[in-house]
């Protein structure tokens, strides 16, 4: 009889190695905290073949492999993308690097470091003194208050102030994790036509479901269908009557988006790293691989973010956000008993860009030259645009998705 107690560890010491989506599986949403917490893997404290099931797909194993907590399988695929244990090393840098100034601790120095504090020896210093930074905030409100009057507020208090910001740092081995990750990507792909034209002997199902399942990657129409070896299988003549030649007219990865303002995608930006345009190539393979999304801007909003400190927050005595009162009918008729009163909404924000100063971003003047070539138009230098085959067309959209449907059906 299987332990479930020491299979979930077996799991979980598999999603940290990969950095698995754990949602569904070792987190779920709660409502009311508006956050993932965590949960068990086996709720009622025995294996469950469906959970069992649901995770042969997910870590692209079979499921006799994860009852016998078979060590070898559980780095098959550690052991073939080098990306898994760079990813993991870009993450440990990135977390140090920052909120600290200098090299990041090896794992035995950190724990000397929580374990001794100041005693081990070890010293880190801060990157960036946040109390400094509030006062030059609130100076720069009452400069910007001499010229358009209101925008400081002398009687009132600064609440729920959140400052973000973005840094460089030094990962000489980027390149070799964007190369794996681009290999990945190339493999999903040759799995996915593959399997759309024939069968899949069990170990490129197995691989197939993994790589779909770390990537999020969903059915371009269809989001929240995952191009796992059955879902393909089951959409298999709808993919054949499309006959578009571009992997990214009927897949988009969706674990990492680089659309829209403010970093939707935290933990993988990877031009932080210094050395992420050492290989132009793999970068722009890397940015192949998101068509369709605005590369570009996500680097000018990253540039803002080195550049500055964006600040967000509200004036104690500023007014709850309220539309106009066409909005407000609307929103009572659609939201009926859920709908809000006004006076029981947030505040409206107040958002400022505070300049770094010159010691601040001194050691970045030739990544930041870098940047601004990436960002620049293709006949300048710059990245080239990404666009994917199939239309955006709704209609046809809506077309593709009812195909779909008759092929499930």
């Amino acid at each position: 009889m299987v332990n479930a107690y020491e299979l979930s560890k077996y799991v979980e010491r598999i999603f940290d190695r990969y950095n698995a989506i754990r949602a569904d599986f070792l987190s779920e949403y709660d409502a009311q905290s508006d956050s993932f917490i965590d949960r068990p893997l086996f709720p009622g404290g025995f294996v469950d073949d469906w959970t069992l099931s649901r995770l042969s797909i997910h870590l692209g194993m079979d499921k006799q492999e994860i009852l016998n907590m078979d060590e070898l399988a559980a780095r098959r695929y550690a052991e073939k993308y080098p990306f898994f244990g760079l990813y993991n090393e870009f993450l440990r840098r990135w977390a140090f690097s920052s909120g600290f100034k200098g090299e990041a601790p090896t794992p035995e120095e950190q724990l000397l470091l929580a374990i001794f504090g100041e005693k081990s020896g070890i010293t880190v210093e801060p990157r960036y003194n946040y109390s400094n930074v509030k006062s030059r905030l609130v100076r720069k409100l009452k400069e910007i208050d001499a010229v358009v009057p209101g925008t400081y507020h002398k009687n009132a208090k600064i609440e729920n102030l959140h400052i973000e910001t973005e840094i460089f740092f030094s990962f000489p081995r980027c390149p070799e994790m964007i190369r794996s990750f681009n290999t990945m990507v190339q493999r999903l792909k040759e799995l996915f036509f593959k399997a759309v034209n024939s069968d899949l002997c069990e170990e490129e199902i197995h691989e197939m479901n993994f790589l779909a399942s770390w990537f999020h990657a969903g059915d371009r129409v269809m989001p929240n269908t995952l191009i796992t070896y059955e879902n393909v299988c089951r959409y298999r003549e709808a993919y054949k009557e499309e006959t578009y030649k571009d992997f990214f007219s009927y897949v988009k990865i969706r674990r990492f988006s680089y659309s829209g303002a403010l970093f939707p995608t935290k933990d993988f930006i990877p031009w932080r790293c210094k050395e992420f345009f050492d290989d132009i190539d793999a970068a722009q393979q890397f940015c192949n691989a998101f068509p369709g999304e605005n590369i570009k801007a996500a680097m000018r909003e990253f540039m803002m973010k080195i550049m500055n400190f964006y600040c967000w927050f509200n004036w104690s005595d500023a007014a709850h956000i309220e539309f106009s009162p066409e909005e407000e009918s609307e929103m009572r008729y659609i939201c009926d008993d859920d709908y809000l009163p006004v006076e029981e909404r947030a505040k409206r924000p107040t958002e400022l860009y505070v300049e770094k100063t010159a010691k601040e971003t001194s050691d970045w003047t030739e990544y930041i030259d870098v940047i601004k070539k990436a960002i620049s138009p293709e006949k300048k230098g710059g990245l080239k645009p990404v666009f994917f085959e199939s239309s955006a067309d709704d209609i046809l959209n809506v077309r593709r998705t009812i195909r779909r449907v008759w092929c499930r059906n």
